[in-house]
């Protein structure tokens, strides 16, 4: 039975190296608004967090950065994308797992529906808003150097208007 307490928005993949060996981790973010992490293989949860402390406040979408495997970037329904690494888990307990947040991105455009990351090789991450797409280029080794004082520029894609918007 679904409850809306339940209801999954987005899903991320990464794949970090534990130990010896490269796993597969999973990330979930929701109406709840806390993003779950899970060890498939394992089929575990091993660690939940809320990304924004407001109460109603979903996760609508989440990407891992393609050279930070770490990195997972997050659009929620308050109009905010976030960058957070989310450390490396030791097994067989998961410690190691404390997301910090390195980023946090205003477009004023309300809600934040979808993100998506270019990859590394030209570092654009999207977002489609309420109110239309915008982007930024994200460039990891200033989110390293420059910390939360790292403010990359914003590009408002203007998008076409069409006689159904009328």
């Amino acid at each position: 039975v679904s409850t809306q307490s339940t209801w999954v928005y987005t899903l991320a993949w990464t794949t970090l190296k534990l130990g010896n060996e490269n796993t597969n981790i999973l990330a979930s973010g929701g109406i709840r608004g806390e993003i779950r992490m899970f060890h498939p293989a394992n089929k575990v949860c091993f660690h939940e967090w809320k990304p924004v402390e407001k109460k109603n406040t979903a996760v609508n979408s989440l990407v891992f950065h393609t050279s930070e495997p770490t990195w997972l970037f997050c659009g929620t329904n308050d109009g905010v994308v976030s960058l957070w690494d989310v450390g490396l888990p030791t097994l067989p307990t998961y410690d190691g797992v404390n997301p910090k947040q390195l980023l946090k991105l205003f477009p004023g455009y309300g809600d934040v529906y979808n993100i998506a990351w270019s990859g590394h090789e030209s570092n654009w991450l999207l977002a489609g808003t309420a109110a239309g797409l915008v982007g930024w280029n994200v460039e990891a080794k200033k989110v390293v150097d420059q910390g939360s004082k790292y403010r990359p520029m914003m590009v408002d894609f203007l998008l076409p208007e069409s006689d159904k918007d009328q």
